[in-house]
């Protein structure tokens, strides 16, 4: 599915760029994820 996509694709910037995490609900928000 194309959000386990982005997901898998979030988590690798995450893991790879200096920059701010986004917090889990900010990500939920992003790929349209109901929590």
């Amino acid at each position: 599915p194309e959000n386990a996509q982005r997901l898998f694709r979030s988590l690798e910037w995450t893991q790879t760029e200096d920059a701010t995490p986004q917090t889990l609900a900010e990500l939920k928000e992003e790929l349209g994820i109901e929590s």
